[in-house]
C-alpha cells in the first residue's frame, strides 16, 4: 500500500522532494526553540501523563492534537512539546509555560519561555500527528529511549506516501480502510478507529437544512491549493488549475504553506489570467460557491459542513483514483456532491479515552 514501507526510505524520498516552507520546518532542530506547555496543575510540567506534539496551529494540528489534549487534560495531567513561537497562541486553548525550573518551565532571569530539557520530564506516553516536524520528532526520539507507547493521531487523508509507523505504534485512525491502507496487515500497530475530530467539527457547522447557507447561489468554483504537496509535481496541480480556469470563473485558495517564491510567482500568474486568488481565506466551512480539489481533505471538511464538494484532476494518476474511492469523494461534472457522514463518537473523547487507560 505505501510507497516507501521503511523509515529510512521514506525519509530519503521526503528530503529529496520536499522545498520551501516544509523543507525550513524540518530543518529546524529538534529541541532548540521548543518549550513545554502544562495546565495550572504542576504535575503537569514534570510528571505528566501524557506529551502531545504540536508544530502549527493549523485547522487540522488543532483538532487533531489540541482538542484530544484539552480532553485528556480535564482527566489527568498533560503537557505539550511546541515551538517557542506559538506560546501566545497556545495560552488561548488552557496551555502556557511554568513549572519554576528554568530547563522545564520559565527562565528565572527572563522568565520567558525556556527550551524544554526532555530528560526532566516523566511521561507515560507520547501523542504526534506529524513525522519529520521538530517537536513530533522530539517526542519519538524521547518515546524509544524511555520504552514508552507512541501514538499516532491521523490528521489528514492517507496517501501512499504517508511516513510508515514505527514499530509497536499507537494508530488513531479516521476509518478502519484509512488503517488497512496505512499498516497493510501488520500485527505490531494497535488501531483504534475514532473517526476526525475535524470533520466532526464541520459537520457541527452544517446550518438547519431551512436556512440559507452562504454563497449557495455563487457557482463560481473554488480550487484548494496543493502546490506545496511533494505527493503530486507541481505540473499536475498546474495543469488542472489550468483546464478548470478555461472553463469558467475560478477562485484560488492556496495552501498555508504555499510560501515559497515559486508558489508566489505562480498565484501571480494566475491573478494576470483572471483567476481569483485569495490572499485571507475565509474557514473553509463558510466558503461560498463549490470546493474543489485533487485530494485535500478540505474536500471532505466542505462536505462534512454541508457545502458542495468536488474532486477533479487532469489526468489523474492511479493513486488519485483509488484515493478518491476509499473516501467517497465524487468527481466534478457528475450527479452528486461528496457526502460525508458524522463518526458515532466524539473523536477527541475517544482519544482521550484510551489515552487514559495508559497511564
Amino acid at each position: 500500500m505505501l510507497a516507501y514501507p521503511t523509515p529510512e526510505a521514506w525519509q530519503t524520498w521526503r528530503r529529496q522532494h520536499e522545498t520551501g516552507f516544509a523543507a525550513q520546518l524540518r530543518q529546524r532542530s529538534p529541541g532548540k526553540h521548543l518549550v513545554l506547555l502544562g495546565t495550572s496543575a504542576p504535575e503537569s510540567f514534570v510528571r505528566p501523563s501524557t506529551l502531545f506534539a504540536v508544530d502549527d496551529l493549523s485547522p487540522s494540528e488543532v483538532a487533531s492534537v489540541v482538542r484530544p489534549a484539552q480532553e485528556l487534560a480535564r482527566r489527568t495531567s498533560v503537557a505539550l512539546v511546541a515551538p517557542i513561537t506559538l506560546v501566545r497562541q497556545l495560552r488561548e486553548y488552557g496551555f502556557s509555560p511554568g513549572g519554576g525550573s528554568g530547563s522545564v518551565g520559565l527562565s528565572r532571569s527572563t522568565h520567558r519561555p525556556a527550551a524544554v530539557d526532555l530528560d526532566l520530564i516523566d511521561a507515560s506516553a507520547v501523542v504526534v500527528t506529524r513525522y519529520e516536524t521538530p517537536a513530533a520528532r522530539a517526542l519519538r526520539i524521547y518515546s524509544r529511549q524511555r520504552s514508552i507507547p507512541c501514538a499516532y493521531i491521523q490528521h489528514g487523508v492517507v496517501t501512499p506516501f504517508a511516513p510508515p509507523l514505527p514499530a509497536e505504534a499507537l494508530l488513531f485512525s479516521w476509518s478502519q480502510s484509512d488503517a488497512d491502507f496505512w499498516c497493510d496487515g501488520r500485527a505490531d500497530v494497535s488501531i483504534h478507529v475514532v473517526g476526525s475530530q475535524m470533520l466532526w467539527e464541520a459537520g457541527s457547522t452544517r446550518r438547519n437544512a431551512h436556512e440559507e447557507q452562504p454563497g449557495q447561489d455563487d457557482q463560481t468554483l473554488c480550487f484548494l491549493g496543493q502546490l506545496h504537496g511533494t505527493e503530486l509535481a507541481r505540473r499536475v496541480t498546474i495543469a488542472t488549475v489550468q483546464e478548470l480556469r478555461g472553463r469558467g470563473p475560478l477562485t484560488y485558495r492556496p495552501h498555508p504553506a504555499e510560501r515559497d517564491i515559486r508558489s508566489r510567482c505562480r498565484h501571480m500568474s494566475w491573478r494576470c489570467q483572471g483567476v481569483r486568488v485569495l490572499s485571507q481565506a475565509l474557514p473553509l466551512t463558510e466558503q461560498a460557491g463549490p470546493v474543489v480539489g485533487i485530494f485535500s481533505t478540505g474536500i471532505l471538511q466542505a462536505a462534512a459542513a454541508g457545502r458542495s464538494s468536488y474532486a477533479f484532476c487532469l489526468r489523474p494518476p492511479s493513486w488519485i483514483k483509488e484515493l478518491w474511492s476509499r473516501y467517497g469523494m465524487e468527481q466534478l461534472g457528475g450527479t452528486r456532491s461528496t457526502s460525508v457522514s458524522s463518526p458515532s463518537q466524539h473523536p477527541a473523547r475517544a482519544i482521550a479515552d484510551v489515552l487514559e487507560s495508559l497511564v
